[in-house]
């Protein structure tokens, strides 16, 4: 495990090659029953993917993934049996898949979602976040707005925030926008502050570019209401520098933070240092990782000679 992830940050600072930690992962989806590694795994791949969005190489990423993933999710399914490391694994691993846009995965959580539709209290609680995402990633208005309401009402506050965190999967920019302005305003979303429900907004490169862009709109707004509280606002600014990497992106945040408040100055400086990493892994690393994907065989193996 440990071995795994400093294969990963190695190669994430271009001290080894890409090969080396995507080689250690191939025994992943045969031999791995703990959830350790496949934690790391993913939360590298999340990263990866992030850089990835906007290019070409992205779909073979996400096809990646997806292969080691799913012989996993096959085998496990969808019951809650098994002991905790088990159930976690699941839970690990449809998520990903669902994030990822698997159609199997999401057409049966959104099955399960219009079962919760009408017995809201009788679904397994461990799988109440993915049925959220599934029923408002691709429903319709209708299914946002009972989720906004079920997160509204719930007197369970894991699963309130579940509800409301999912509702930032959704596909449609407009909803996007209507669930920014409510969190901004900071009198709609009972008990779930602007500061928390932004970190939603990483899920998609669709829901990171709104926020990305709602932020260059409101940033006053923004400012007057956290500026005074540095934990709120370096939450906040690491979200708006998640994925983004470019030299464009980069400039126009350093124009709007040009002004920053004492109070929040180090969060600034910690955002923009995350993009230019962000910039130099775009740089160094992209294409690498794309002669990589398009290397692989259908049991997910490389050639060591790139």
């Amino acid at each position: 495990m440990t071995l795994l992830n400093s294969a990963f940050m190695l190669a994430r600072t271009s001290i080894i090659d890409y090969r080396i930690p995507f080689r250690m992962a191939e025994y992943l989806s045969e031999k791995e029953d703990q959830l350790g590694p496949w934690k790391i795994f993913l939360h590298h791949m999340k990263y990866i993917a992030e850089m990835l969005a906007r290019t070409p190489h992205y779909s073979k990423l996400r096809a990646y993934i997806l292969g080691k993933i799913s012989p996993v999710i096959q085998s496990l399914g969808w019951s809650e049996e098994g002991d905790y490391q088990t159930n976690e694994i699941r839970l690990t691993l449809l998520s990903a898949a669902l994030q990822l846009g698997d159609d199997s995965t999401y057409q049966y959580a959104y099955n399960q979602f219009e079962k919760w539709k009408n017995e809201p209290n009788g679904m397994p609680g461990n799988f109440l976040a993915i049925f959220y995402q599934a029923g408002v990633m691709r429903g319709t208005v209708e299914n946002w707005e009972l989720v906004f309401e079920y997160a509204q009402h719930s007197l369970v506050a894991g699963n309130r925030h579940s509800a409301y965190a999912s509702l930032a999967t959704t596909n449609e920019p407009w909803l996007l926008q209507r669930f920014l302005d409510m969190a901004l305003s900071g009198n709609v979303l009972k008990s779930y502050d602007f500061s928390r429900a932004i970190t939603a907004f990483e899920y998609s490169q669709l829901s990171r570019t709104m926020a990305f862009n709602f932020m260059r709109q409101h940033w006053d707004a923004i400012e007057a209401t956290h500026g005074g509280n540095p934990w709120a606002m370096d939450k906040i600014l690491r979200t708006f520098a998640t994925g983004v990497n470019t030299e464009k992106e980069k400039n126009q945040l350093t124009d709007l933070f040009s002004n920053a408040a004492p109070s929040y100055k180090n969060s600034v400086e910690r955002a923009l240092d995350l993009i230019d990493t962000n910039i130099y892994w775009a740089n160094a690393n992209a294409e690498k990782i794309g002669q990589l994907l398009d290397l692989s065989n259908t049991e997910g193996t490389y050639s060591y000679n790139l």
